[in-house]
């Protein structure tokens, strides 16, 4: 098996709850929700949800970063997108590696 040495995929419980707890917290963790999200148990509030923003995008659409508003959010590219607001998270920024890590597990299928 030529994947052998490969990375395992990304999970959510493993690689990006933890990020949404240290990124997110206050705003959208911890028993805040603002703009409607909640990422205390962000796979379920977020993959194959639709965004409140732009309705013809979910917040996670696993395989689909670009089609991810959640994402779009993250980058700074949701107005384009038709979204409101200012990129997240507000007033700070998420590290190189989390983003990273954060669009390999969506491309991958956005696995819990």
């Amino acid at each position: 098996d030529s994947d052998s040495d490969a990375d395992p995929e990304k999970s959510h419980a493993t690689d990006i709850q933890p990020i949404w707890n240290a990124s997110c917290k206050g705003c959208h963790t911890g028993g805040g929700s603002s703009g409607m999200l909640k990422l205390d148990s962000g796979y379920s509030a977020t993959v194959n949800k639709p965004s409140s923003q732009v309705s013809k995008l979910d917040l996670i659409e696993p395989g689909d970063p670009n089609s991810s508003y959640l994402w779009l959010k993250l980058k700074g590219t949701h107005t384009a997108a038709g979204g409101t607001g200012v990129s997240m998270p507000k007033g700070g920024s998420m590290s190189a590696t989390d983003l990273t890590t954060i669009e390999t597990w969506i491309t991958e299928g956005a696995n819990p």
